[in-house]
């Protein structure tokens, strides 16, 4: 009895640990791990009462933890901002990469301006509207401490100006930023980059064209044709992607020889010419001053036309249009009345070769001299050059 006694005292000291490892175990892998959302949450509601307190030196100690735990978002940015210029100074440690975008975000009250927001957007309901609630009362925080920095306090120029900004006093901060005013600081470059990436934004451009197409070699009896077409794309930078339909109507100048698809394919003498384009233009700008642009062109598409009205009757006979690749070249000048409408000239170089289809046996070498209105405009990009008071082709 005492043995039996004895071995079961004795399996119960090596169970106990192994139990006591699994417990810790189970407890270790699930438990919660807090993310930077946790840390943002918490960090925007104790920084916000600090801030109302007027207790700097607690919402620096907050900064500091949260900041070791993640990156801090913008609003927390500009509230770590707030408390330097509280404190009469503006040090270039405290104009990081996003400062720009920081101020400009600022005055359209944070909404979509960082990965955050734009993650919770798909959370569920009840937790987006708790995250809103929560930056939003951080934005009351901060604009409330903005409130009490006292502009005439010993800031620096640079300081005061961006003081003024956060106010919504004047725009004197970009304005003088505009004008190189504070050139060779770290604001200044800053600014620039914003500029330069501000120029390289998507825009929209839509244009209608109204010209001739004047036929050269072979297909100069078919003489000028009036051409009307729409293009629409992208313009990226300084780089142009373009769809473009182009539509010719009118009557040859002279007869020309046209085979209809029979089995006999005896030919006939025509007038008629009624032609379409479809391609895709690539531009890139060559010289571009304030109001003025210089683009090269080139464009790729499908050129045809028909010599034969189109029949459908069934004993009618029918007819093939007569069809080409059609590889063009050429430049554009454009002018802008605005920072998005232009008016434009265009000339281009066409190299078409119809003998590869049934319909005619002709080649040449068009060109066309097209007139343009047209917009460019992303109004994304309108809004922040207005904030940055950035004259873009102007």
């Amino acid at each position: 009895m005492r043995s039996r006694t004895q071995l079961i005292l004795l399996a119960l000291l090596f169970a106990v640990p192994q139990i006591q490892a699994q417990t810790r175990l189970d407890s270790l892998m699930s438990r919660r791990v807090p993310t930077c959302y946790d840390y943002a949450h918490n960090g925007r509601e104790l920084l916000s009462g600090a801030l109302n307190l007027g207790a700097k030196d607690s919402a620096r100690t907050i900064l500091a933890y949260w900041r070791a735990k993640c990156d801090l978002p913008r609003d927390a940015a500009l509230a770590e901002l707030a408390l330097d210029l509280s404190q009469g100074r503006l040090v270039d440690s405290a104009i990081q990469v996003h400062f720009i975008p920081d101020l400009l975000s600022y005055r359209q009250g944070f909404d979509g301006y960082d990965d955050e927001w734009m993650d919770w957007r798909f959370r569920p309901a009840h937790e987006y509207n708790t995250n809103k609630e929560n930056r939003a009362m951080l934005d009351r925080a901060v604009r409330g401490a903005v409130e009490r920095i006292q502009a005439e306090s010993g800031l620096s120029p640079q300081a005061a100006d961006v003081v003024n900004w956060l106010k919504e006093t004047n725009d004197s901060l970009f304005i003088r930023l505009s004008q190189n005013v504070y050139e060779g600081t770290k604001l200044q470059r800053l600014y620039n980059a914003e500029v330069t990436a501000l120029e390289r934004e998507d825009e929209v451009h839509v244009a209608g064209v109204f010209g001739a197409w004047l036929p050269q070699g072979e297909l100069a009896r078919l003489g000028p044709q009036t051409e009307i077409g729409l293009l629409f794309g992208n313009k990226v930078g300084r780089w142009q992607y373009d769809y473009v339909f182009i539509g010719k109507f009118g009557t040859a100048q002279q007869p020309y020889v046209a085979y209809r698809s029979t089995m006999e394919n005896d030919p006939d003498t025509v007038t008629r010419f009624s032609g379409t384009y479809l391609g895709m233009d690539v531009g890139f700008d060559l010289w571009q001053h304030r109001k003025h642009e210089l683009q090269v062109t080139c464009g790729l598409g499908y050129d045809t036309f028909r010599p034969f009205k189109h029949k459908t009757g069934k004993d009618e006979k029918s007819d093939d249009p007569a069809n080409s690749a059609n590889l063009n070249g050429g430049l554009e000048y454009r002018f802008y009345a605005n920072s998005h409408l232009y008016f434009g000239l265009q000339g281009r170089y066409h190299w078409l070769n119809y003998s590869t289809s049934d319909a005619v046996d002709m080649t040449g070498s068009p060109i066309t001299v097209r007139l343009a209105i047209g917009t460019v405009i992303s109004t994304t990009k309108r809004d922040r050059a207005r904030l940055l008071h950035h004259r873009y082709r102007h």
